[in-house]
């Protein structure tokens, strides 16, 4: 399990240099990155993609999910979404 969690640390993702594994879940693997051009670090979150399912129509639920989630969420900790 440790492969899958690590196998994208060390390398640069979309703009990301992904610095560290933070945590997994039954559809996500999040990992600690930070912008190349301007050096924010941010949270990245990686979807599973599970292809024996009918994975567009998953990755489509699962992201409209997300993004309702999103929306109910407020916080001064928050920081700015980025979709890449």
């Amino acid at each position: 399990m440790s492969e899958i969690k690590n196998d994208i640390v060390g390398k640069t993702v979309q703009g990301y240099h992904i610095i560290k594994f933070l945590g997994s879940g039954k559809f996500s693997t999040v990992y600690q990155a930070e912008h190349e051009s301007d050096h924010q670090i941010v949270a990245m979150k990686v979807i599973k993609v599970n292809k024996k399912a009918n994975s567009r129509f998953l990755i489509l639920l699962t992201l409209s999910n997300e993004k309702n989630a999103c929306k109910r969420l407020t916080s001064s900790a928050l920081l700015t979404i980025r979709i890449s």
